[in-house]
């Protein structure tokens, strides 16, 4: 069974009014609007810049394989990969302003990114939100009770962290580290799965594994519908549970997000409704400064 913006719109009311927020899961089809690559596309970028590091690599058997292209790679070799798109692009696409949106309105109480890049949490400070920021792939996961909402957890890492897991044997290990924390989230809170493919690393499989049909789960992609998937795990899941699992196809994150917040009423934001009562709202929580706001130009 599938479900119109609208009716997902309707069920995020819902889950708002029982104190019960959503949860959304995003991956790199968040971000590709603000041009940071998907995983497709970081593996093309690495055949062209590390042919040599790749050559033993099955192109057309692995063509999907992330993990292991970037298992080629030493993690000097990664940060050189990944740094234009994730620490030295500065853009931020609609996808996000429009999360921010719904966050800032608590639609979302949490946000669990497999994503480096930092564009949610920009996004989020442009709109005068400020959420808790984890980086769960230095943190002690056990200690999840301890996070404050609304927050955003970076699952395998954050850009300008020390530490990016981005290898199968990394996200592998790490994820058997999380095991308590996703059963938890999938188990508290009613989610939404946007811009993820599921096979491109060890995570699926915990989620299969830790999924009890407590609260609803929304698969939304690019493809569709269910059949035309590339990971087949994911599509079995799917099929399985279809009762409360639901899945949405051809779905692009910047419409889609957009088209929900509208639906929430929550988009456009203040910032660009009207800048200046924002400008001024943001500024009311500086605190006087002696001798008057004349005396700043002395």
């Amino acid at each position: 069974m599938s479900f119109t913006v609208q009716e997902v719109a309707q069920l995020l009311k819902q889950a708002k009014e029982n104190e019960k927020p959503y949860v959304f899961f995003t991956g790199a089809g968040c971000s590709v609007k603000a041009d940071v690559p998907s995983a497709t596309g970081l593996i093309q970028e690495i055949c062209k810049k590390f042919p040599i590091q790749v050559k033993n690599i099955d192109h057309e058997k692995d063509k999907y394989n992330y993990g292991k292209y970037m298992s080629a790679l030493d993690k000097d070799e990664r940060r050189h990969l990944l740094k234009p798109h994730i620490i030295d692009n500065k853009k931020i696409n609609w996808a996000h302003i429009a999360l921010a949106c719904l966050m800032q309105a608590n639609y979302i109480e949490r946000v669990l990114t497999f994503n480096f890049d930092s564009i949610l949490s920009r996004a989020c400070n442009m709109l005068g939100l400020h959420p808790s920021i984890y980086d769960f792939a230095t943190a002690n996961p056990h200690l999840y009770h301890l996070i404050n909402d609304p927050s955003i957890v970076h699952l395998h890492g954050q850009g300008t962290g020390f530490v990016q897991l981005n290898t199968e044997d990394e996200t592998k290990e790490h994820t058997e580290k999380l095991s308590d924390f996703i059963a938890n989230t999938l188990n508290s809170n009613p989610s939404l799965f946007i811009g993820y493919s599921g096979n491109a690393d060890a995570f699926f499989p915990l989620l299969e594994d830790k999924y009890s049909e407590q609260h609803r789960l929304i698969w939304t992609g690019t493809k569709a519908t269910i059949d035309e998937l590339e990971s087949e795990s994911v599509r079995a899941f799917l099929n399985k549970n279809n009762n409360i699992t639901h899945y949405i196809g051809d779905i692009y994150a910047d419409d889609f997000l957009i088209e929900l917040a509208k639906e929430l009423d929550c988009f456009p934001p203040e910032l660009f409704l009207n800048p200046y009562i924002f400008l001024d709202k943001q500024l009311n929580v500086i605190q006087d400064y002696r001798g008057g706001p004349t005396c700043l130009n002395n």
